[in-house]
């Protein structure tokens, strides 16, 4: 499973990823073992909704392409949600943190 900055910049940033990240991605996504949460797509649209992205696609598009090309979903249930919601994570590193990306 990937976290949203590693779909983005494998995606838009592909220069900041290295070697072999690229090859272990190439080859998960060839055999389709290759997954984003459900809810990576909502930070992507939240991230755009706070302009630390800039991003010119339809969210909902993007997504739906990137399904067709062999991206998993998995999808987030009430059990993810809560266990989620129990982390713990430095402020600097929370999934929707303050980092800035620019797309």
């Amino acid at each position: 499973m990937l976290d949203t900055h590693v779909i983005l910049r494998r995606i838009f940033e592909p220069a900041k990823l290295g070697r072999q990240t690229h090859q272990l991605l190439d080859q998960a996504w060839a055999t389709r073992s290759v997954a984003v949460s459900a809810i990576t797509f909502w930070e992507i649209a939240m991230l755009h909704d706070k302009s630390r992205i800039a991003f010119t696609a339809d969210v909902g598009l993007w997504r739906q392409e990137l399904l067709d090309a062999g991206l998993g979903e998995i999808p987030v249930d009430g059990i993810i949600g809560v266990t989620a919601g129990n982390l713990s994570y430095p402020k600097a590193t929370r999934p929707t943190g303050s980092s800035s990306l620019r797309l």
